[in-house]
């Protein structure tokens, strides 16, 4: 993963673009880790068909070769997302969950990957979410639950690996 990918540019509050391209990506997660994979869509001049197309391709989940290579989803089986309005750099999808929901303590991963994945796009800054067209409480990666739109920079810690604990601080009484 580029090492600049957690640091956005100045004035940018949509997802940090790790290739420096307008180019919308899928955020898939890779050891507990979300990272960005380029998504498949030459709909980029129009926010809400490119917003539509990632939502497709995230929920489709990992191709053959992307688990090859380690990727996989936190999003349960059969999870359909759809974008219900995009107004004012502001996304709202609404959640279908699928036969399984995700293990709670992938639920925050599972966010991750839908708000770093719209607000990839363009013209796209936050995201609201809905299940059955009533807005849900979002977890934040320390826990929190929050009932505003929220950002890519809420999840940017889900972007990169927890620091080691230092030698010998495990056990020690």
């Amino acid at each position: 993963m580029p090492y600049d990918l957690t640091s956005p540019s100045p004035g940018s509050t949509g997802t940090p673009d790790p290739a420096g391209t307008a180019r919308p990506y899928v955020y898939l997660v890779r050891d507990d880790v979300v990272v960005p994979v380029k998504a498949q869509t030459d709909r980029a001049t129009l926010p809400s068909a490119a917003v539509t197309d990632v939502l497709a391709q995230l929920a489709e989940g990992p191709s053959e070769r992307e688990r090859a290579a380690g990727l996989s989803t936190a999003l349960g089986p059969g999870t359909a997302l759809r974008l219900r309005v995009l107004a004012e750099n502001v996304a709202t999808v609404d959640l279908t969950s699928g036969d399984q929901a995700p293990a709670a303590s992938r639920v925050p991963l599972a966010v991750a990957q839908v708000v770093l994945t719209v607000t990839s796009v363009p013209g796209v800054d936050r995201v609201r979410m809905t299940r059955d067209g009533q807005p849900v409480e979002l977890p934040l990666p320390g826990g929190a639950l929050t009932g505003s739109p929220v950002g890519a920079r809420d999840y940017l810690p889900l972007t990169r690996r927890p620091a080691p604990l230092p030698t010998g601080t495990m056990g020690n009484p």
